[in-house]
């Protein structure tokens, strides 16, 4: 009998994704296998986004049907508020059934809730016929909400995380945008620094000595001159060309003038 358990859960374990389309997982087992724990998540039906653990005590397995309880608050019409299960395939057990059979019947049982033969208190089956209502009072439950006096705690894992991963991306755009702006404003700053630099190097190479070369043994002075179009950019800057300069003007164009004329006069 327990070369059969053995057997029968590593074949779960195998197979449990795959039959069950991701919705169930094996949450944690006990070394001799007396206790056997099956999260399940449904993708889709009312429950979807409602995380659920079922605990499976296989003592006397497969001679008689393991003991499942939910261990997670749920509120559905055939598990009760101790955990307690009704499902036919567990009173209509044969040896020839698997833990493979178990994990089919609680999707199932989460898929398809009996409103007829209820085993929870919550519900009376002369009273609470109303799929619609019924559904709404699901989502209600799975939200945190109360039914009849009764408190359900949240239990949404779908959209729990999806909020928590927006809410983490929107905080992580957040911080790139204010980096962005940040190396933006840095980059202006050192984009300023680095042409007043130039610019500086630029009026002092202007004031370079007028050179004298020799070649072929003729002699003859070549003077170092400013181009004419730099000639004309610094008499705009100098109010040769527009008189019109204000005292609002960069100060830095001011030592510019102050170089131009330095050329004129010893040029």
């Amino acid at each position: 009998m327990c070369g059969k358990l053995t057997k029968d859960f590593h074949k779960l374990m195998k197979n449990i994704a795959s039959f069950s389309n991701h919705q169930a997982n094996v949450a944690h087992y006990e070394e001799n296998l007396d206790t056997i724990r099956v999260k399940i998540v449904p993708n889709d039906g009312l429950y979807y986004g409602g995380r659920f653990e079922f605990e499976i005590k296989a003592n006397d397995y497969p001679k008689n049907a393991p003991n499942v309880t939910c261990i997670t608050q749920i509120y559905h019409p055939n598990i009760d508020d101790q955990g307690e299960i009704c499902l036919n395939l567990f009173s209509e057990w044969a040896e020839t059934n698997t833990l493979e059979d178990c994990v089919h019947g609680l999707l199932f049982l989460l898929y398809n809730p009996n409103l007829e033969d209820p085993l929870n208190p919550l519900f009376d089956p002369d009273v609470d016929t109303d799929f619609e209502v019924f559904a709404k009072n699901v989502r209600l439950s799975l939200e945190g909400g109360a039914i009849e006096g009764c408190d359900f705690e949240r239990n949404l894992v779908h959209e729990d995380s999806s909020t928590d991963e927006n809410t983490t991306g929107d905080q992580v755009q957040e911080d790139l945008q204010a980096t962005e702006c940040k190396e933006a404003v840095e980059n202006v700053d050192d984009d300023g620094l680095i042409e007043i630099q130039v610019l500086d190097d630029e009026i002092d190479s202007s004031e370079e000595v007028p050179s004298t070369t020799n070649t072929g043994g003729t002699d003859h002075a070549t003077e170092c001159h400013i181009d004419a179009n730099v000639t004309r950019t610094t008499d705009c800057i100098s109010g040769k060309i527009n008189s019109q300069r204000t005292e609002e003007e960069p100060v830095v164009l001011v030592e510019i003038e102050r170089r131009a004329n330095h050329l004129e006069e010893h040029g």
